[in-house]
């Protein structure tokens, strides 16, 4: 710097030399002024000179500011550099900040799903599982139910079977005929079991009375249709033994023959007198002996009959 102003002052003071020059020929009166100014313009020069710093020194100067400067824009690009670095690291730990969240996001939805899926999985196995519950009650309460049914209407029928049997049993019941006592050989129920099941009472055979009076086992399940005269008539009362087994009324007649037959009906006796002439059919039971008020006993036929509207 102190060079180039000692320079400058240099050529000022050539400049006013030269001008002090012309006015010392033109006699300008400016000359001593001049003159002045160079001299002193020519010690501003040696000043500069001797303060201007050498070339080594220059060079040293300009060397140390060439490292100061390379320094500095060293630093500064390393400055910027490493600025550019952590931006470049931070929009890097930015980015990896953002992917590791939006994978924790997504990881957090996918184990959410996964447990939404869990749940709805087990709710719908749970539901699975209650239906098929329900659904074998129902069917095992159906097979129950199905097997009742099949069992009651297998008993049903075997008790209808049964029924049948019985029915065809007392419609054709085995007659004890070696006794012939209508009060001792049980012909009695098996009459009015037959009656019970056949309901309405056949159409009677016109048979001697006699004859069946003589032998009452050769007509046992037969209808005989038998008339004559009304001897004795009586109901018997509820709670009676012969009403608990069945007979509510007693009817004896005397046949036109001569033949006592004593009927147990059924049924009461209805409008029936004694005197009264009468045709009741009956099934024919056996004989048997009745003491006579006057002594003595006398042999009745007995038979079993459920109508004397005939």
């Amino acid at each position: 710097m102190f060079a180039v102003f000692g320079l400058l002052a240099l050529l000022a003071s050539f400049v006013f030399f030269i001008l002090a020059i012309i006015s010392l020929f033109r006699k300008t009166g400016k000359a001593k002024i001049q003159f002045s100014l160079t001299g002193i313009l020519f010690a501003v020069f040696i000043t500069a000179v001797a303060l201007s710093p050498t070339t080594e020194e220059n060079s040293s100067k300009e060397n140390v500011a060439n490292d100061a400067n390379e320094t500095l824009i060293k630093d500064t690009a390393v400055k910027t550099a490493s600025k550019g670095l952590e931006k470049q690291e931070d929009k890097e730990l930015e980015e990896k900040k953002r992917a590791e969240e939006e994978a924790r996001k997504i990881k957090k939805e996918k184990k959410e799903a996964e447990a939404e899926e869990k749940k709805r999985a087990k709710e719908e196995a749970k539901k699975i599982a209650e239906e098929r519950k329900k659904a074998e009650a129902e069917e095992k309460k159906r097979a129950e139910e199905e097997a009742r049914k099949i069992a009651e209407e297998k008993k049903k029928a075997e008790e209808n079977a049964k029924l049948i049997a019985q029915q065809e049993k007392q419609k054709n019941p085995d007659w004890n005929t070696k006794e012939v006592d209508a009060i001792e050989n049980g012909n009695l129920l098996l009459a009015i079991d037959m009656l019970r099941v056949i309901g309405d009472m056949p159409e009677g055979d016109f048979i001697d009375s006699e004859l069946v009076f003589k032998r009452p086992w050769n007509y046992y399940g037969t209808t005989i249709t038998f008339s004559g005269w009304v001897d004795v008539v009586e109901d018997y009362p509820p709670g009676s033994d012969s009403h608990d087994v069945g007979v509510l009324a007693g009817i004896g007649i005397q046949t036109y023959d001569g033949t006592i037959v004593s009927f147990f009906s059924m049924v009461p006796s209805g409008n029936i007198k004694v005197g009264d002439e009468v045709s009741i059919t009956a099934y024919p039971i056996g004989r048997t002996e009745v003491d006579n008020t006057l002594g003595g006993k006398f042999t009745h036929l007995i038979a079993v009959t459920n109508n004397l509207s005939q």
